[in-house]
């Protein structure tokens, strides 16, 4: 699907639930910078140093990191 295009059963449940819809321009990469930096720092941080036992476990390792990096 192209860039800038909402579907239409999320633009419906956008409305449904009362929020606005945010996307980004087709050029604009500016938007997502931030969580794009963000998700590749889970991933150095936590996701590649480690083998989690289980979904559990890894939701736990999750939880804290979330905690931790919000809280620096």
């Amino acid at each position: 699907m192209p860039k800038g295009i909402p579907r239409t059963s999320d633009t419906k449940e956008c409305r449904r639930k009362g929020t606005r819809q945010s996307m980004n321009l087709r050029s604009s990469c500016l938007d997502n910078a931030v969580i794009e930096n963000f998700f590749g720092l889970l991933k150095r941080e936590l996701l590649y140093l480690q083998e989690f036992d289980s979904m559990e476990s890894f939701k736990r390792e999750l939880i804290d990191y979330l905690d931790d990096y919000h809280n620096r």
